[in-house]
């Protein structure tokens, strides 16, 4: 046994070594797509395009040596797959690490400078846990979510996979792990039934994120063995909610006018002049730049199916796409739908980048705001919106009666 052992590591470092003589010097930059939040379906389909790829027993030592011939480890299939889709987890850790860094375990050098640090499992839970976005091993995985997991003998998370699927029966995950040691689609009780124990969830994507604008990062392209990667050297920005927020703020000195008018628009993505609008175009521009979200189609869609479930206080007998996703009665009611709502409070920590909240104005004037970080000692995030000299940042959030609380990448409290 032993000797096959030896035989194996020699025939690993020798191919290594010769892949690493050719000129091989690890992957290219993947392509960048801003904000845009890939599809799940995107994600998946990269995923399983690592199918076969061997697992990379040194798992980044002797110079990252594997990596550079071709092999990966288990957090490689949600850093490839995600960047191939065009959103970077390794600029997302590095850009909580550098506003959060109290939530990760910083011994023995593991901090972004590290060019392992995107690549280490816990380092993807700490992330995903601490933006409240971890969902206990009870609840419903979704497909695009991480799963992490860890062994009796370790006291921190040490092993990922990626959800491909979920059926009635559970579902399915893409992982590379020692053994069956090619990457490969399996069952999600595969790495429960070899030991491992199971620690929840983590959760990039919205949940039940509409179908986005755009194109794929790489369309049509297969994934190639040698992409891989010492470094994910990524481009993309930001958690989601980040993107959000990034895309209201660029709004700040464009819209400087408070225009309720109705005007026929386009349809899709149809808007009025950028220099104007009313509080509900600051969300929908923020989601259309942020996450290639368009609420005009969204709204509309859903309303043609469902009108009698939207507020009626306009006098209409059917959906009108000019103007319903403008009301923030209706946008309400949508995000609602959709399982967004979270609880009103006064608990300012209850309210994250991102968010979405409605309040009314007196004497009786519904008002959406997108809330940004806070800036105050007592930790009450700023507000993003155009209540009538345009789009501004500023702390307001108590200042009205609140009606709402909404959150796009929350796990659903009740869809209907």
């Amino acid at each position: 046994m032993k000797k096959i052992i030896i035989a194996v590591v020699v025939v690993f470092l020798t191919f290594s070594i010769i892949i690493y003589a050719i000129g091989y010097h690890g992957p290219r930059d993947f392509p960048s797509e801003m904000c845009t939040l890939p599809s799940p379906e995107e994600v998946v389909a990269h995923a399983r395009s690592l199918s076969g790829t061997p697992y990379d027993p040194l798992m980044g030592k002797w110079r990252n040596i594997g990596a550079r011939a071709g092999f990966i480890v288990c957090s490689d299939v949600p850093n490839i797959a995600y960047g191939l889709s065009g959103f970077s987890l390794r600029r997302m850790l590095k850009t909580d690490y550098e506003k959060n860094s109290s939530a990760y375990d910083t011994r023995s050098a593991n901090n972004p400078r590290n060019p392992h640090f995107h690549r280490r499992a816990r380092n993807l839970y700490a992330c995903l846990k601490s933006n409240g976005r971890y969902i206990p091993p009870d609840g419903t995985p979704h497909v695009g979510d991480l799963v992490f997991y860890t062994s009796t003998s370790q006291s921190y998370v040490s092993h990922v996979t990626l959800v491909t699927a979920v059926g009635e029966h559970g579902y399915s995950v893409m992982e590379s792990a020692p053994w069956p040691i090619f990457a490969q689609e399996t069952s999600g009780s595969a790495p429960i039934k070899r030991g491992l124990v199971l620690v929840g969830f983590g959760r990039i994507l919205p949940v039940q994120a509409p179908g986005r604008t755009g194109q794929p990062a790489i369309p049509g392209t297969p994934y190639a063995i040698r992409r891989s990667t010492k470094e994910l050297r990524l481009v993309s920005p930001e958690l989601p909610d980040e993107c959000v927020v990034t895309a209201a703020r660029k709004q700040i000195g464009k819209t400087i006018r408070y225009d309720p008018g109705y005007q026929v628009l386009k349809y899709p993505n149809g808007d009025v002049a950028e220099e104007r609008g009313v509080c509900t175009d600051v969300v929908i521009r923020a989601l259309r730049a942020g996450l290639g979200w368009d609420l005009q189609k969204l709204v509309h869609e859903d309303m043609k199916k469902n009108f009698a479930r939207y507020p009626r206080k306009w006098g209409l007998n059917g959906p009108d796409k000019n103007i319903d996703h403008r009301r923030v009665p209706n946008l309400a009611t949508y995000f609602k739908r959709m399982g967004y709502s979270q609880k009103v409070t006064k608990d300012v920590a209850a309210y994250r980048p991102g968010d979405f909240v409605t309040c009314i104005v007196p004497p009786n004037l519904p008002h959406i705001m997108i809330v940004s970080y806070p800036t105050r000692p007592n930790g009450r995030p700023l507000i993003i919106h155009n209540i009538g000299d345009g789009a501004r940042e500023e702390d307001r959030l108590f200042e009205f009666e609140l009606t709402g609380h909404y959150r796009l990448s929350a796990k659903p409290s009740r869809t209907r």
